[in-house]
């Protein structure tokens, strides 16, 4: 058994995006294993200091938010936050200390100098593609975080393009172990006459489904876009937009201007274990992404044996082969996502080639495979230091 710290900006249960879950299953599949696992990051205001969240003991910690009062002042409020981490971190007192995020890092040098134990850093996809660790705003930042990435045990990375990033940004090689699914729950049959009908959605509707966190960055504005766009040629055609952010009253906005209110819906943030319901119901999934590290969605909609359209950019083709489970278009073009969805619905021969091809490709990303490859990094860490002291002693 190993004793484990994760550590990590946020967690469910109010945070279900796919850090925030990637950390929670990884969590709850090595405990399943035997190893004790503590989780350790920021405290909601209806959130207690410590609780267990599905058998997963979990320690919260208060972030102070102070970007609004300026670059100088957040930092300091990321640095007291990092403090108490490493801090409650050596409470906890584990063998092994795992970072999900490049941006929690830090921390993990006083781990390694002070407490004498490994650590593991594990990248999540916007620390790597939307922070150039050459133009940080921040030179301390810039040179701490080298360090931490650096002086880890091991760097995980979720693609090859990922690692190919990081090699090149941080001059560290990395371990590939893409994030999973959970396939006792996305992989079960629901029928979708049955789920149509207790949304209320009509059955002939062509429904188009994107999951997504509503940031610029995933690229909704296109979708919504390529909606008008099939209107013209396909009247029952319906967007069905779950996930909620910063972008949603913006494309509030551009629905009304475009008068798609009659096609497009914003279904908002529901619990995770309620996506496979909106999934099930759809015939199409669309992430139109402007960067993407890897995209549990695209699991998620797998699982569901959909046919999909993803933008051709970051880890994206590491899991959509074009023309096999779903096809690549260019990110940001509205006129070819329309394009390719509707060839899609007008061929069921595509659709049911693809949702056969994603019901076979995604057996391969369960999270107990990735549990058991992240176990293995952790082992062989805690086997460098036994080694390291054991020479100590010798000499």
């Amino acid at each position: 058994m190993v004793k484990v710290a994760m550590l990590t900006y946020h967690f469910p249960p109010k945070w279900q995006a796919g850090s925030e879950l990637a950390t929670y299953y990884a969590a709850r599949y090595l405990q399943a294993m035997g190893h004790q696992v503590h989780i350790v990051t920021s405290r909601d205001p209806d959130m207690g200091r410590e609780d267990f969240y599905d058998g997963v003991r979990v320690h919260r910690l208060y972030l102070p938010k102070l970007a609004p009062l300026g670059i100088t002042l957040a930092i300091l409020g990321r640095a007291f936050f990092q403090l108490n981490v490493f801090l409650t971190t050596k409470r906890i007192d584990p063998q092994i200390v795992n970072a999900q995020g490049f941006f929690i890092s830090p921390c993990c040098l006083l781990v390694k100098r002070l407490l004498k134990r490994p650590y593991v850093v594990t990248a999540m996809g916007s620390d790597v593609y939307r922070f150039d660790p050459r133009h940080s705003r921040s030179r301390f930042f810039r040179t701490i975080l080298r360090r931490s990435i650096t002086n880890a045990c091991a760097v995980v990375a979720l693609t090859e393009h990922m690692r190919r990033q990081i090699r090149a940004d941080y001059a560290k090689d990395c371990i590939i172990i893409p994030n999973g699914i959970d396939l006792e729950h996305f992989g079960r049959y629901i029928s979708k006459e049955e789920v149509r009908s207790s949304l209320r959605f009509k059955s002939d509707a062509k429904i188009v489904i994107t999951v997504a966190r509503l940031h610029a960055i995933k690229g909704v504005e296109y979708l919504v876009r390529a909606v008008k766009a099939m209107k013209d040629t396909e009247s029952s055609i319906r967007l069905l937009v779950v996930g909620s952010g910063d972008e949603e009253e913006k494309l509030k906005a551009l629905v009304d201007e475009l008068k798609l209110k009659e096609n497009v819906t914003f279904v908002g943030s529901v619990p995770n274990e309620e996506v496979s319901k909106y999934l099930a119901a759809s015939d199409v999934f669309v992430l139109p992404s402007l960067s993407e590290s890897f995209g549990i969605a695209l699991l998620e909609a797998m699982a569901a044996a959909l046919p999909i359209v993803a933008s051709r950019v970051g880890g994206i083709p590491s899991l959509i082969e074009d023309g096999i489970n779903g096809f690549l278009v260019e990110p940001g073009n509205a006129s070819q996502i329309a394009q390719t969805v509707l060839m899609i619905l007008r061929d069921p021969e595509v659709s049911l080639r693809m949702s056969k091809a994603n019901k076979k490709k995604v057996q391969l990303y369960g999270w107990e495979r990735a549990a058991r490859d992240l176990e293995k990094v952790y082992l062989a860490c805690l086997n460098v230091k036994e080694d390291r002291e054991a020479s100590a002693v010798d000499k």
